[in-house]
């Protein structure tokens, strides 16, 4: 089953307990029309809502002129809404949840509750339809709350945690492998700058402390900063090591390395 169907499955187990709010999901599953599974949770709801000898035409009536007011009817009518036309990605590849509404008119009622709500969704047309939908994946959170599908709510928050280490995990590696490749390429070009100093026979007419340094770099090709500095009697620090060997390069180019 999709990710949207285990939302859907977890809906329809949710019944409101104020009659208020059962008349709030019962108008939007009527007034958008869901299929059956929906008709199941519709005469649901109607079973709990009306005495079970009520007239038709009564329970019609005061579902289609109940008005939607408060915060908590609101949230019913979201969630009826969902079960009528709603789907939602699979949060393991995106996040994306939508209401498909037939007419206009239906998308901006759904919008303007969820405005209600201080959600921020987003409105497009995709041919004969239009589409009211949410992207951030907190704000999918927040509705799925509303909708109090909180078994979906956790199983995305899990996902979401998933997601965000395998991103960071991810992002350190490629900033280690970026750091590394920058060290090897400047290991590299500091021993051309040497090798070419001690071809032009220049090396001999370095300070001490730069023929030392050389000589460390040419033996330890491999060897981090901070390890060379090590290496040298008296120890010296990482910058005090990058300093000399800046230095040499920049000798190495006065003479025509480059």
């Amino acid at each position: 089953m999709s990710f949207s169907s285990d939302v859907k499955d977890e809906l329809r187990t949710v019944i409101a307990p104020a009659r208020h709010c059962r008349l709030a999901e019962m108008q939007a599953i009527c007034r958008l029309q869901g299929g059956k599974p929906v008709e199941r949770k519709f005469f649901t709801i109607r079973e709990k809502a009306f005495n079970i000898d009520a007239d038709q035409r009564d329970i019609r009536n005061a579902v289609e002129t109940f008005t939607v007011g408060t915060s908590c009817c609101r949230r019913s009518y979201l969630r009826g809404a969902f079960l009528a036309v709603g789907s939602m990605s699979d949060p393991a590849r995106s996040y994306h949840l939508e209401f498909v509404c037939r007419s206009e008119e239906q998308a901006e009622t759904i919008r303007k509750l969820m405005q209600d709500e201080q959600l921020h969704p987003g409105i497009t047309r995709r041919g004969s339809r239009t589409v009211v939908y949410l992207k951030e994946s907190g704000e999918i959170v927040e509705l799925l709350g509303m909708m109090e599908a909180q078994r979906s709510l956790l199983a995305m928050e899990n996902e979401r945690v998933l997601r965000d280490v395998r991103g960071n995990v991810n992002r350190r590696v490629n900033l280690e492998t970026a750091n590394i490749s920058k060290a090897v390429r400047t290991a590299s070009r500091q021993i051309d700058a040497i090798r070419f100093l001690t071809e032009q026979g220049i090396e001999v007419d370095l300070p001490e402390s730069l023929r030392k340094m050389a000589a460390l770099r040419l033996k330890h090709p491999e060897a981090t900063l901070e390890e060379l500095g090590s290496l040298c009697s008296p120890p010296i620090g990482k910058s005090g090591v990058n300093h000399r060997l800046r230095r040499i390069v920049e000798l190495a180019q006065q003479k025509g390395f480059k």
